[in-house]
């Protein structure tokens, strides 16, 4: 493996490890580090997959876990028991990294036996106010949920970071009514919870919380409940941090790599995939229409006037495009003059005919320059089901009818 390093540093309470990321986990290396870490001499079955080491109860929640955390990105943060040759339960602590090799996904990453500070969360309990003393330090706030009261209590950093006091009770009305989380974080943090009564012990999400000013604030929630003998979840005791800004610089790297860079419009490869989606989304029910936009002899004037000037043009035309179209619709630069416009949820084909019409004439209008004017080919689906590759072929049929047929015109399929 090109991406992985096998001479691996082994020391007491933690083994390197590279797994390919299949159901079990299957191991490539890093497995007989994690049975010595795990008290195993070879006389036992050795194992090919981390699957097999894990407490059977939490394999299902753990493989849960990891699915949702490489939804947000490539590096995962799980903590899970294993079992020890002696019958002793090991908690370890992986943090790992995805990554793709000849088509194919790994992990790598690094197992870490925390099994004493697993223990001493735990006991956070009987500790409560000194370990929101030691947090108060680091503007981190600490909560505490009584799930028999349905009572919860923040500490002091609350208040400094969102600016009021919070709702204590009901705890259960802070997810759904409150207006503290973000509505579409609601059935996630739900979900969680659900987790925790099933006895899924320690749960980690990021979610929305509002601030006295109407804005969010993105922040990582880390919970761990606790249980009577019997296995009922008694009480929820967790950490709430700040990751706006974290999170903020993500999602612009996001839209940094989803985006033209010249105009800003959504790029080929990422219209492609929004388009796809939308078509899968809507099954056979889809009511939608293609449009593909080229500007006409758009060389003539890259000859005449020069690349700048070729590009303060594209960039016009792609203002003029965005504002003919709805926020809902797809819109992207295929190609060097080349757009495209998926309009979703059409009612009519007279209404697309009318923003064809309108486009032609607005594109004339971009600049006073250069003689300016595009061709349009336009396919309209209502109803039914279709492949994205079967959309754009047809649209850009009809656009090679539009130019032979005098450019400057629109053409439907």
């Amino acid at each position: 493996m090109g991406t992985y390093h096998s001479s691996r540093m082994i020391h007491s309470g933690f083994c390197l490890y590279c797994c390919r990321l299949d159901a079990q986990l299957t191991f490539l290396e890093g497995r007989e580090d994690l049975r010595r870490l795990l008290g195993y001499h070879g006389t036992e079955a050795v194992y090919a997959d981390l699957s097999q080491y894990v407490c059977g109860d939490w394999k299902d929640g753990m493989h849960i876990e990891l699915e949702q955390q490489l939804l947000e990105g490539d590096e995962i943060e799980l903590v899970f028991p294993v079992t020890c040759e002696n019958g002793e339960i090991l908690w370890l602590l992986n943090r790992g990294k995805r990554f793709i090799e000849d088509g194919e996904g790994y992990i790598s990453g690094v197992l870490v036996d925390m099994t004493c500070t697993k223990n001493q969360y735990s006991s956070i309990k009987n500790t409560l106010e000194q370990y929101r003393m030691i947090l108060s330090q680091t503007g981190e706030i600490v909560f505490e949920w009584d799930i028999q009261k349905d009572t919860i209590l923040f500490s002091e950093g609350w208040g400094p970071k969102f600016g009021y006091v919070p709702q204590t009770y009901p705890a259960s009305g802070i997810i759904t009514q409150s207006g503290h989380i973000h509505r579409d974080d609601t059935r996630m943090l739900l979900d969680r919870l659900k987790a925790l009564r099933k006895g899924h012990s320690i749960q980690i999400l990021e979610t929305r919380i509002g601030k006295r000013d109407g804005s969010w604030l993105w922040c990582k929630v880390q919970a761990s409940g606790i249980y009577d003998d019997k296995g009922n979840l008694i009480r929820i005791l967790g950490l709430i941090v700040d990751i706006d800004n974290d999170k903020k610089e993500r999602r612009a790297l996001i839209e940094l790599a989803e985006q033209d860079s010249l105009t800003s419009l959504f790029n080929a490869r990422t219209t492609r995939k929004l388009a796809e989606q939308y078509l899968h989304a809507c099954a056979n029910q889809v009511q939608c229409a293609l449009l593909v936009i080229d500007l006409d002899d758009f060389k003539e004037i890259n000859d005449t006037h020069g690349h700048l000037f070729g590009d303060e043009v594209l960039i016009n035309v792609s203002h003029t495009i965005r504002k003919m179209f709805r926020a809902e619709d797809i819109i992207g630069r295929i190609g060097g003059e080349e757009f495209l416009v998926l309009m979703k949820n059409v009612s009519g084909k007279e209404k697309v005919i009318a923003r064809c019409e309108k486009l032609l004439v607005a594109i004339q209008n971009t600049t006073e320059k250069c003689k300016l004017t595009a061709s349009i080919g336009v396919e309209i689906v209502s109803g039914g089901s279709i492949q994205y590759s079967e959309l754009f072929t047809r649209a850009d049929e009809a656009l090679y009818k539009a130019k032979n047929g005098g450019k400057n015109q629109f053409r439907i399929y």
